[in-house]
């Protein structure tokens, strides 16, 4: 399981700024190896130019953001899940599972500037703050898997008897 995908967050009116673009990266691997038991790892790279983040709070605590050139965030996502289907049979599934991500997002070009637009430090190498470093998401839950429906069409060419015997005056179908 991998994959590429170029993103973008266009600005607005209210904060204008150059568009957010991305390119993600991502390599995972699934697994259902073992009876009940589903596994997925994925790992995952961005890089993400123009990157719009919440720089501060005013006394009014309103907001102001501000924009890196250039951050990078990677990290690891985990999931596990475990259903009693298997092992119990019917059509009640009782399961655990969770998820957890390790993600760690760095500025890599991102100056920090004073009220007339100076330039008067960086903020390279920090933590991004709105990427957390690490989130765990346990839920316990049930499934209920109902009968199958039949369908409503038989298969090609093969006829279905609406009403009585054909050979007894009853209606043939075919391909309803």
């Amino acid at each position: 399981n991998s994959g590429w995908l170029k993103s973008i967050c266009p600005s607005n009116e209210n904060f204008p700024a150059p568009d957010e673009i991305g390119d993600n990266f991502n390599l995972g691997f699934r697994s259902t190896a073992f009876k009940g038991l589903d596994l997925e790892i994925a790992g995952f790279y961005q890089i993400l130019q123009d990157y719009q983040f919440g720089a501060t709070f005013g006394d009014a605590d309103d907001r102001s953001f501000g924009r890196a050139e250039k951050v990078e965030i990677s990290g690891v996502e985990l999931f596990g899940r475990l259903n009693s289907q298997p092992f119990t049979g019917g059509s009640l599934n009782f399961f655990g599972e969770g998820t957890y991500t390790y993600s760690r997002g760095i500025f890599k070009e991102a100056n920090e500037f004073d009220d007339t637009g100076a330039i008067v430090g960086n903020f390279n190498g920090n933590r991004i703050p709105e990427v957390p470093l690490h989130v765990a998401a346990p839920q316990p839950g049930a499934d209920v898997t109902l009968a199958p429906v039949r369908p409503r069409r038989p298969p090609h060419g093969e006829e279905r008897v609406l009403h009585g015997d054909v050979g007894e005056g009853g209606i043939a179908a075919s391909g309803l």
